[in-house]
C-alpha cells in the first residue's frame, strides 16, 4: 500500500511541512520574514510543526532564537554558514557534496534530481540559480511527490535524502553556534522519520 491510500489528513501535512521547511534554507531570510516567523502566528506554526513531527526541542530552539534575532543577524547566520564566506567552515546544501564523485559537486546526484524533477513535472522556478540537488529543491520534490501520491518517487526522495543529510546536520551541529539552522535541519530528520512511519503503518 502506497501513500496515496492515506488521507488527506495524513499526507497533506507533510507535503506542506516539506515546502516550509525547504523555504528556510533556501536564502538568507529577510528582515520582514524573521519578523512573520517571530510574530504570534509564526511561533503557534513552530509549535505546531514541533508537535506533528515529534520534534518539540528542535522548534522551541528556532523559536527562541527568533524571538532574539532581527532579521539581518540571521540572514547574516545563512551566509556565514552556507554561502562559502567560511571557507572550510561552510556547510554544504548540496547532496553532491555529501554522495558525489570523490565530494565533488554537481555530477551524479544532479543528473539524478533532474530526472526525478522530469517525472514529476516540475523544474527550478526562474530566478533560484541552485542546482537540483539542493537540499530546498529536494524537499520540494518530495512535497510534490507527496501532492500526487506517487510513493515511489516519494520513497526515492527519503531514501536519498536519508543518505546525506546525517553528515550535513553533523557539520551544521559543529558550526551553528546559535542553533536555528541545526535545529531546523532537525525538523527535516523529524518529517523524514514521521513520513516513513506513515508509510509502514498504511502497509499494516
Amino acid at each position: 500500500m502506497n501513500v496515496a491510500t492515506l488521507n488527506d489528513a495524513q499526507l497533506k501535512p507533510y507535503a506542506r511541512l516539506a515546502e516550509w521547511i525547504g523555504e528556510i534554507f533556501l536564502a538568507p531570510p529577510s528582515a520582514e520574514t524573521v519578523e512573520r516567523m517571530a510574530a504570534g502566528s509564526g511561533r503557534t506554526l513552530l509549535g505546531d510543526v514541533g508537535e506533528i513531527l515529534n520534534c518539540r526541542d528542535a522548534a522551541r530552539q528556532m523559536e527562541a532564537t527568533l524571538l532574539a534575532a532581527v532579521g539581518q543577524d540571521l540572514s547574516a547566520r545563512y551566509v556565514r554558514l552556507f554561502d562559502g564566506v567560511s571557507g572550510r567552515r561552510t556547510v554544504s546544501l548540496y547532496e553532491s557534496f555529501y554522495c558525489g564523485n570523490g565530494s565533488r559537486l554537481f555530477q551524479t546526484p544532479v543528473d539524478e534530481m533532474r530526472k526525478i524533477l522530469r517525472r514529476l513535472d516540475m523544474s527550478v522556478r526562474a530566478g533560484c540559480h541552485e542546482p537540483p540537488d539542493h537540499l530546498s529543491i529536494e524537499l520540494a520534490a518530495l512535497a510534490a511527490a507527496l501532492d500526487k501520491g506517487d510513493d515511489d518517487t516519494a520513497l526515492a526522495l527519503q531514501n536519498r535524502m536519508e543518505a546525506w543529510i546525517p553528515q550535513m546536520r553533523a557539520r551544521l551541529d559543529a558550526q551553528d553556534q546559535d542553533g536555528f539552522y541545526s535545529s531546523a535541519a532537525v525538523v527535516v530528520t523529524c518529517l523524514l522519520n514521521e513520513i516513513g512511519a506513515a508509510r509502514s503503518a498504511s502497509s499494516l
